[in-house]
């Protein structure tokens, strides 16, 4: 179903309402999805706050097998300043700009207009939807005024967005990347630091140069002072809203691939088709960055799946994907140096660190990862939990049982499901 034809339909259920009807479905479409984060049509908005962040050097001569630098941050410059005088006492200027770095402290979720005097923070379900179903509801009905206006005329823009579970997911994607930066730059100091006349320094790039302990293509990491959440592929604003007005017309995404589990299971010795686990099966998560490199492309290739999401030792979150199609150029080029496991930087520097799949509700209509698919997404996530899944009563005759947690689906679950 293209976006037009979404479009007319839920002009249908749309036009009719009163004024006040629109704003109790406004609010109803709001509690399926209170956290849609974009810069148009979203109503969640984001605001970095900035400060400072100081270095301090690891004792190399330490009983500790593995040193590392720490961060502190700081809100204000002085702070900063008076912290970097007490780890290096009577440092030069120069030293100082090394380990006193300006960067993104925080960030803070606002609900509301785009413009700012209307915003108000965030601080949980009931603010967001109370505070932004105004706004949400002149988004809904800019869009049905294009119906309206050009009957049948086709309407090629879609809408990008993220549809966020929580506000803790929504600041956590914004901080992880400083985080990630802020440990590269610690650590290039770290690596790069030399006394010199009873002076903190960096080494020269000639020093690096003629170090065996040092690599010239050493390159110090920028900080991120502005972080971007990735849109697409994502579903558009036009699908949820008529998964939304349309519930149950099309499977969700959690039936899917409860069935097209029950189905393909059937064609491995070994595997269950009657009840499908998940990605951090009773806490131990599976694929992690210290997993080896060929045991899952091996289990890849059985299984016959393309993109298997790496997540995160600690938290079960994704945090990036290996993909087999990226791999078939590393023939020619890089088949002897292949990593051993999948630490995210030996991926990223062999070309094959894949993106974060997006996530998706498993009540959400199956539209919804078609529409993803359909741009060029190899996979989507979606965490199954038994007391949100509509399913709640069991699962039905031919399809599996999900167990809690996190879950993936690629077109191969889509193309069972038709065919099965």
């Amino acid at each position: 179903m293209n976006i037009q034809t979404m479009l007319e339909e839920i002009y249908v259920k749309w036009g009719p309402l009163t004024s006040d009807e629109k704003v109790t479905q406004t609010k109803a479409f709001l509690k399926s999805n209170p956290f849609i984060v974009n810069d148009n049509n979203g109503n969640i908005r984001t605001l970095e706050r900035t400060g400072y962040i100081v270095i301090e050097l690891a004792d190399m001569d330490s009983f500790e097998s593995n040193p590392q630098p720490k961060i502190h941050e700081f809100d204000e410059k002085e702070e900063a300043i008076k912290k970097v005088e007490d780890l290096y006492p009577g440092c030069s200027q120069d030293w100082r700009k090394e380990v006193c770095v300006p960067c993104v402290v925080d960030f803070e979720v606002f609900v509301g207009k785009r413009k700012k005097t209307s915003q108000i923070r965030a601080t949980g379900v009931d603010m967001v939807i109370n505070h932004s179903h105004e706004h949400i509801k002149e988004k809904i009905q800019g869009h049905m005024d294009l119906v309206g206006k050009h009957g049948s005329t086709s309407i090629t823009a879609t809408i990008p967005f993220r549809n966020y579970s929580s506000l803790e997911e929504i600041n956590s994607d914004y901080t992880r990347p400083v985080a990630q930066r802020m440990t590269k730059l610690a650590n290039y100091i770290q690596k790069n630091h030399a006394m010199k006349e009873g002076q903190h320094r960096v080494l020269s790039n000639a020093e690096k140069m003629e170090s065996t302990a040092h690599s010239s293509s050493d390159v110090k990491p920028k900080l991120i002072k502005e972080v971007g959440l990735r849109v697409a592929p994502d579903p558009d604003f036009v699908s949820l809203l008529y998964s939304f007005f349309y519930p149950g017309k099309e499977p969700t995404v959690g039936e899917v691939i409860a069935r097209s589990h029950h189905i393909i299971a059937e064609n491995f010795e070994g595997e269950n088709p009657s009840f499908r686990t998940s990605l951090t099966s009773e806490g131990k998560i599976g694929v992690i960055p210290s997993s080896d490199f060929r045991k899952t492309v091996r289990m890849m290739t059985k299984y016959h799946f393309t993109t298997q999401p790496i997540l995160d030792p600690t938290t079960g979150a994704c945090i990036g994907s290996l993909n087999l199609e990226q791999m078939v150029g590393l023939i020619k080029e890089n088949s002897d140096n292949l990593p051993s496991t999948l630490d995210l930087e030996e991926l990223r520097q062999c070309g094959i660190l894949g993106p974060r799949p997006p996530m998706l509700d498993e009540n959400a209509s199956i539209s919804l990862a078609e529409a993803l698919f359909a741009r060029g997404c190899q996979a989507i996530l979606f965490e199954h939990r038994t007391s949100a899944s509509s399913g709640s009563e069991g699962p039905r005759e031919g399809y599996a049982e999900l167990e809690e947690g996190l879950h993936i689906m690629t077109p191969v679950d889509i193309v069972a499901y038709i065919t099965g």
